[in-house]
């Protein structure tokens, strides 16, 4: 089909009132942030004036019109704020969709957009008159129905801002798409929508979940989920195939569990003695990458234990560089606070166990726990992944303990050495008292 395009004035309706230029998005509300919308302007790729462009990078334009979408050139769509624009129709009528990466799962997510009806020239006026249908829905949010600006002028731009679309999240990076109902008589005369932003009220973070059990990663091509192993493969394949991104939302440092080292001294004397002590422990990594090989793909080929560095050496790089970047070290210079992915530790002690007391020491260790997404740059790959290691930055806690004994300790203490009952074979045996010898004195 061949396609003709008209370059017509502009207009923005807001309510019915007309403006001039870009108008502020709708005001944030309380605990809202902003969430990362890519590509909402529909930049890329770039079309040539008074064109259109086929497909919009890190959206999906799926349907019974044509694979991937188009864009409209900025000229062409008309926007006040001169944005390219996504037409929900081409060939037939689209759903254009994109993923709100970083959103989690129960967040509360507000979209916000533009829309215009059609400014393709081959548009009829029948198709417009009414203003263009379309709907938007997400993961774990309703379908909700909306209508463009009706236009009584074929090729001519007449924006809506602000129009605002709220859900809660059913998942992980919760899909958004735009469906267009209109399927009039030329079937690529459908609405435009462009500047798409989002603002949340974040999921809260959850620190109950175990360092030995954590969430098994999630993995797309694009937005389609796939087999998180397609992505392992892929990204330690070459230094380069993929970065990694730091979620700090979803990152902290943390105190575990403390832990008993070593051995527990009872004083049953009537004097303060000293114990030196050597102490030596290890403080172990683990990751939802080892831990989805362990639950999903048996025999496992990594140790859940294992440092994931040493096993998939180059993926386990590229999580430890940005690791880094996202401290601040943007040229990942030498750092006294790297990712450490496992640690062991000694340390000399000199106790003094006091009488009637008995002693012991525990280590709470310090550890981090990373959320982020391994991106791949090659292709649109992209993993959420955790992992729990050892923290370099926040000191470990050291418990020098100490306390009364317990009735079984004192029992145990009162209670006869056991060699007062060692048969002794020199009883009756004569001694320099009983012969009546003298003895020297000293």
């Amino acid at each position: 089909m061949s396609h003709r395009y008209v370059r017509r004035g502009t207009t923005a309706a807001v309510g019915g009132a007309l403006v001039l230029g870009s108008l502020a998005g709708p005001a944030s509300a309380a605990g809202e942030v902003p969430v990362e919308v890519l590509n909402g302007t529909f930049a890329a790729p770039q079309a040539k004036a008074g064109t259109h462009a086929t497909g919009h990078d890190d959206w999906s334009g799926t349907g019974a019109g044509q694979t991937g979408g188009a864009v409209f050139a900025a000229d062409l769509a008309g926007h006040p704020g001169a944005f390219q624009a996504a037409t929900l129709n081409w060939n037939g009528d689209l759903t254009v969709s994109t993923r709100l990466w970083g959103v989690k799962k129960s967040a509360v997510v507000r979209v916000a957009w533009d829309d215009s009806p059609s400014t393709y020239a081959q548009c009829t006026a029948t198709q417009l008159a009414a203003g263009q249908k379309y709907r938007v829905m997400a993961t774990g949010g309703e379908s909700q129905a909306y209508t463009t600006e009706p236009s009584t002028k074929v090729g001519s731009a007449k924006w809506a801002t602000g129009r605002t679309y709220s859900f809660t999240a059913g998942e992980n990076n919760p899909l958004v798409s735009f469906v267009s109902e209109e399927k009039g008589a030329n079937r690529s005369c459908g609405p435009l929508v462009t500047r798409v932003t989002g603002e949340q009220v974040p999921a809260p973070v959850d620190t109950s979940v175990k360092k030995t059990v954590m969430p098994l990663p999630e993995a797309y091509d694009l937005h389609t989920v796939i087999d998180p192993g397609l992505v392992v493969t892929h990204c330690n394949t070459s230094d380069t195939h993929c970065t990694f991104e730091k979620d700090a939302r979803y990152s902290y440092q943390y105190y575990d569990r403390p832990r008993m080292l070593g051995d527990v001294y009872l004083n049953c004397t009537r004097n303060a003695l000293p114990d030196e002590r050597v102490l030596k422990w290890d403080e172990f990594p683990y990751d939802s990458i080892s831990q989805y090989y362990v639950q999903k793909k048996p025999p496992a080929p990594l140790d859940p234990r294992d440092n994931i560095a040493k096993s998939r050496d180059r993926l386990g790089r590229q999580i430890a560089a940005g690791f880094t970047v996202a401290d601040g070290n943007t040229h990942q210079m030498a750092t006294t606070n790297p990712l450490t992915w496992s640690r062991t530790n000694e340390r000399k002690l000199t106790v003094s166990v006091q009488p009637g007391e008995v002693s012991w020491i525990e280590v709470q260790p310090s550890r981090e726990r990373v959320t982020g997404a391994l991106i791949s740059t090659n292709n649109k790959y992209r993993m959420d992944v955790m992992l729990d290691t050892p923290s370099q930055s926040l000191a470990d806690r050291f418990y020098q303990r100490t306390g009364p004994l317990s009735r079984i300790e004192l029992d145990r203490c009162g209670d006869h050495r056991l060699t007062a009952v060692t048969p002794d074979n020199a009883a009756g045996a004569p001694t320099l008292k009983s012969t009546g010898k003298k003895t020297l004195s000293p």
